[in-house]
């Protein structure tokens, strides 16, 4: 008879262990889940392919003078990573990189150092001021991407300064 209540209080603790595991896994695979585009971003990466973000596009130097302007997107990964963020399209021309609250014109940059400027606006979900069909316009075009934390902010800022 004690040997049968030892065995059934087993049954029960190991019962109530896995019950307790499985919830705490769930809420883990949940928390993963929404956390992993920020994450993929952060690293430099597109969060569905796990590419480099700065392989899916290829840029090209518009120089005067011999001096680097800004950069043409000459080719754009469809799906890329680029292309999902900003919205990058084939002809657009960057002129400069906003992140963390500091804009910085490619003019004057090497090529290289402006595809890096490009990159690091990505990985800091910061935007790109470009020139499409001759207007100017900043990508990502929605200041709203619900993919993006620091929208709800950066709303709130520029409710503050206009």
């Amino acid at each position: 008879m004690r040997g049968m209540f030892s065995l059934v209080a087993i049954l029960v603790t190991v019962g109530l262990m896995m019950y307790l595991f499985a919830e705490h896994t769930a809420t883990i695979s949940k928390t993963r889940n929404e956390i992993l585009p920020q994450v993929n971003q952060f690293s430099g990466r597109d969060a569905d392919t796990g590419d480099a973000a700065y392989t899916t596009a290829v840029m090209e130097p518009v120089e005067t003078n011999a001096k680097l302007m800004a950069v043409r997107v000459a080719k754009v990964s469809p799906g890329g990573a680029y292309e999902k963020y900003f919205g990058l399209m084939v002809g657009d021309t960057i002129t400069s990189v906003e992140y963390q609250a500091v804009q910085t014109p490619l003019r004057g940059k090497d090529l290289e150092d402006a595809r890096l400027e490009v990159f690091s606006a990505f990985q800091r979900q910061g935007s790109l001021t470009v020139l499409r069909n001759n207007q100017q316009m900043i990508l990502p075009a929605n200041g709203s991407d619900s993919k993006n934390p620091l929208s709800s902010l950066q709303q709130q800022i520029n409710a503050v300064q206009h």
